[in-house]
């Protein structure tokens, strides 16, 4: 899964894409800021980190490695920027580069994997001894806190905040309770709306941070579907409700040729749906 994430962001914008033409939609210039922060990284910031591993590492490597796209990175306002997880992200891509990273540091889990790795089948035992899908519920708490730099907004101008709060209709987390928050008057937002938040306001003060905070509790269920090839049914592609959870949405979901071709081919010859999805994960 972790593969097919880096590879999901390696396609959006892999590689030294040239500048973007200037845009006026309001959108557009939204996800280009977007963008400018992802892509923050100079040459000589990923320089340092490969030379971790390859203490003599070249330009004529570094431009390489930019032309098979495995050094991520975009020409923003007339200068080259990197992503930036440029350099971890050429180990993981680059197959050279991961083997040299592999050798000196050897295969190491990170903190969630650690923790996958023994709670991932506990899960699965679970569900099979109960035969239910939502098992090992866990009392959580957890605080959310969002600070406005100082000065970062005028002083007396009102501040917005929308802070995630967790969703009441879904069964994996259930009894859920507010305990605390920064301002006193929040709005909850509706189980009807996409997204679930507490809506809280205060006025900018000068030299001082504008800081927002909530505090909850909710029982959170682990969950998992022992799917097997043969439980999927045949079912109308044609149908309102497949087209609904299986099209693109603008601006967000967008099939490029890329992706369209990688899945086309990861998938060749194989008709069962999960099948193709284990292919194309695995792949």
């Amino acid at each position: 899964m972790k593969r097919l994430i880096y590879l999901a962001a390696f396609l959006f914008v892999a590689g030294c894409a040239p500048k973007p033409a200037p845009v006026t939609d309001a959108w557009e210039q939204e996800r280009m800021e977007r963008i400018k922060l992802d892509f923050c990284m100079s040459e000589s910031q990923v320089k340092e980190y490969i030379r971790k591993y390859i203490p003599d590492v070249t330009n004529e490597q570094m431009r390489a490695w930019e032309e098979s796209k495995a050094l991520e990175c975009m020409e923003i306002d007339g200068e080259k920027r990197y992503f930036r997880n440029a350099g971890p992200n050429l180990f993981r891509i680059d197959s050279a580069a991961y083997c040299i990273k592999i050798a000196k540091e050897g295969t190491q889990l990170s903190g969630s994997e650690k923790v996958n790795k023994e709670h991932l089948p506990e899960v699965m035992s679970a569900v099979r001894a109960t035969g239910t899908d939502t098992v090992l519920p866990k009392r959580m708490r957890v605080t959310y806190t969002l600070t406005v730099e100082p000065n970062a907004v005028p002083s007396g101008k009102m501040v917005r905040c929308w802070l995630p709060f967790p969703r009441t209709d879904q069964r994996r987390q259930q009894h859920v309770k507010l305990l605390a928050t920064s301002e006193d008057k929040y709005v909850q937002s509706p189980a009807t709306c996409a997204h679930s938040t507490l809506y809280m306001e205060k006025q900018a003060v000068r030299n001082e941070p504008t800081v927002f905070s909530e505090t909850v509790e909710y029982t959170s269920y682990a969950e998992w579907h022992a799917l097997k090839p043969q439980d999927i049914l045949p079912y109308d592609t044609t149908s309102v409700l497949y087209k609904k959870y299986t099209s693109e949405r603008e601006t967000h979901i967008r099939f490029s040729p890329r992706i369209r071709q990688l899945a086309a081919r990861l998938t060749e010859g194989e008709t069962n749906p999960l099948l193709k999805l284990a292919a194309y994960l695995l792949g």
